[in-house]
């Protein structure tokens, strides 16, 4: 004689399966219909030239889209504006924070006399 136990779960089981497809298939359409993001990354910068006072500079998001983050860093000696500049070992980044109008702000100084620095500030912006 075979033992049937246990038979009804499996049933249960299938039919449980059956009944959770649909849903789990509204769900993933859901998913599939959310919108896609697109990111652009916009920078500005101040001119390097030598100096010991604060440089401050910011950067606005192009209209349609909004700021998602920023940053910026301290240059040396370069093409000014291109923000492809190296690295200032001496530059000291003082702030770097996000502005009231869809934007990234940013100021920095130099602490070696006669180099030839500037501030280059991004933005991450947003496309919905």
């Amino acid at each position: 004689m075979r033992n049937h136990v246990g038979t009804g779960s499996y049933v249960v089981g299938l039919v449980a399966a059956l009944c959770a497809a649909p849903l789990l298939n509204a769900a993933l359409l859901h998913v599939s219909a959310a919108p896609s993001v697109t990111w652009q990354t916009v920078h500005n910068a101040t001119s390097e030239a030598p100096g010991a006072t604060l440089k401050t500079i910011g950067v606005k998001c192009p209209r349609g889209t909004h700021l998602s983050g920023g940053g910026a860093r301290v240059n040396y000696h370069g093409t000014g504006g291109t923000g492809n500049s190296p690295q200032d070992t001496h530059g000291i980044l003082l702030a770097s924070v996000p502005d009231q109008a869809n934007g990234w702000v940013a100021t920095g100084i130099d602490r070696a006399p006669g180099d030839a620095w500037g501030v280059v500030v991004y933005a991450i912006c947003a496309t919905p």
